[in-house]
């Protein structure tokens, strides 16, 4: 918690949130279930039934919540952006409304459920600390929290919809809402005795969250994932194998992303930023608009600032760099080279590529003491996503999700601080001696070596978690981690290499050939899109 968008419908968020529709619809994973009011502005709780909420009831609800906009004329809005492709950035191009400021506040499944009169405080805390409220009436906005059951993953919440235009007719203070929101959230948290989120406690980013609409797409289209969870795990599946600017390019490429280059507003010669998007459906014989996100926005650790420190570049590779960003060009010239489906087995180029990636700075010395992991969690994130990727195919599972524990782990400080390092890096301390070892082309070798290590690293982080009394995440890692243990140890058999998650490493055998991937008419619906 918390996630927050703005709309300017507030009918029909209300019967997104009441709706009998969406119970049908959803029965057989996000069912709707009593909803009902726990808190709100006097006017509207004063008049709103106590019981379970009709349709009629949310209408009634939104035209409460809607009537000082409506009284007064006044127009809240946002601007809208598109690209453009001359600058290299976002442009603004119009406005829209946006009067409905919505907010969902969760707990973890494991927390339990909450009782209707403490979500109700929570609720109150919440409108209260983002300045909805106003002691003396005039000042403040309309609102109401409606709970309606747990979501799809068993998390416990509610809803909060406010009217940005105030009862005496002025728009309501949004800047910064995001921040604020998560800094008051914490706040909560601690008063409340819920699960504080470590990353704010260190003053850490946190991964964004889906938002209602981007679910409601992934509902619609039948994907099992949204796209910003499925494109998070491509990204660092290709981070895994990449090595610098131009084979994290080209690895976006296999793994069917686009990606479009943002440049500096004073120079096109020089690269800033990137925005991706998964390769986009053809229905009707139309290919359809890809969905850009930012790769900071996706996980702070994909920005090309983060990148770059992680490759160590300097000035001159990436301006090499940049032919490469400029070669790929717009969406249709991206789409004439790009794989037909995502690979199902990791060729050889791959494995060489991995194991002499982190060769360099990974692999312990199995034949002594075991070894301090020396993997960070942002590389091991990495990994777990790239075997997820192969494994796990379009199932987000707990490869997947230890790889986002990981990643969560990872996230750098809102705001850098100097003396700090905005990158973890592995520690290359056994790089000499185990040079030989690491670049072995024998996949059972590598790979096995390289997921030890990143095994180690999951449950150095959970030690870390227990340290600081983060047990509820502590444990959340452990489980996911012992998951994908078994998962990599059947992925392995699988592969013909006899349960290398029970043996130490084979010996060095010399360079083999392994069989290129099996081709098949994969889309990406049915790959997490």
């Amino acid at each position: 918690m918390p996630n927050i968008t703005r709309g300017d419908r507030a009918s029909g968020l209300l019967a997104y949130l009441v709706g009998q529709s969406t119970r049908e619809a959803h029965h057989h994973s996000n069912a709707h279930t009593n909803p009902h009011i726990v808190a709100g502005h006097d006017a509207i709780v004063h008049d709103a039934p106590a019981g379970e909420l009709t349709m009629d009831d949310a209408l009634d609800i939104a035209n409460l919540l809607d009537m000082p906009r409506r009284l007064y004329g006044t127009r809240v809005t946002v601007p809208v952006k598109e690209w453009d492709d001359a600058l290299g950035k976002k442009v603004k191009v119009g406005e829209r409304d946006a009067h409905v400021w919505h907010a969902s506040l969760s707990i973890k499944a494991d927390e339990g459920p909450l009782s209707d009169a403490k979500w109700g405080d929570i609720a109150r805390d919440f409108v209260d600390g983002m300045g909805f409220t106003d002691a003396d009436g005039a000042g403040s906005c309309r609102w109401v929290a409606i709970r309606h059951g747990e979501s799809a993953g068993g998390n416990d919440h509610i809803h909060i919809a406010v009217s940005l235009v105030r009862e005496d007719g002025e728009k309501a203070r949004v800047h910064d809402d995001f921040r604020r929101a998560q800094r008051l959230t914490n706040e909560l948290e601690h008063k409340y005795g819920l699960t504080v989120l470590a990353s704010r406690e260190q003053d850490k980013s946190t991964l964004r969250g889906v938002t209602p609409a981007e679910l409601e797409r992934a509902r619609r289209d039948g994907d099992r994932v949204t796209q910003r969870d499925e494109l998070r795990r491509r990204l660092r599946s290709s981070l895994a194998v990449a090595t610098d600017e131009v084979s994290f390019i080209d690895q976006c490429r296999q793994h069917r992303v686009l990606v479009r280059p943002r440049f500096d507003k004073d120079n096109r010669d020089r690269v800033v930023g990137y925005s991706a998007a998964i390769v986009p459906e053809v229905i009707d014989g139309v290919r359809q608009a890809p969905i850009w996100f930012a790769g900071s926005k996706l996980d702070r650790n994909l920005g090309l600032g983060q990148l770059r420190e992680q490759w160590q570049s300097d000035p001159p590779t990436e301006g090499d760099a940049v032919v490469f960003w400029k070669r790929r060009g717009r969406v249709e010239k991206q789409l004439e080279d790009m794989p037909s489906s995502l690979g199902k087995r990791p060729t050889s180029d791959e494995i060489r590529q991995l194991n002499g990636k982190y060769g360099e700075t990974v692999l312990p010395d199995f034949s002594g003491v075991p070894q301090t992991a020396s993997m960070s969690p942002a590389e091991a994130s990495a990994f777990y996503a790239r075997l997820s990727m192969l494994t796990e195919r379009a199932v987000h599972g707990p490869l997947a999700e230890t790889s986002n524990e990981l990643a969560q782990e990872a996230q750098p400080p809102r705001r850098g601080r100097r003396g700090q390092p905005r990158v973890q890096r592995g520690d290359a301390a056994y790089s000499a001696r185990l040079a030989n070892r690491a670049t072995s082309t024998s996949a059972r070798t590598g790979w096995t070596a390289v997921f030890r290590q990143a095994s180690r690293t999951a449950g150095a982080v959970a030690d870390a978690r227990r340290e600081r009394a983060a047990l509820v995440e502590a444990q959340r890692l452990a489980a996911s981690t012992t998951e994908a243990n078994a998962a990599w140890e059947r992925w392995a058999q699988s592969m013909g290499w006899n349960d290398p998650a029970r043996q130490g490493p084979a010996p060095v055998q010399p360079q083999t050939q392994t069989r290129a991937p099996r081709r098949g008419r994969d889309t990406d619906r049915g790959q997490g899109r």
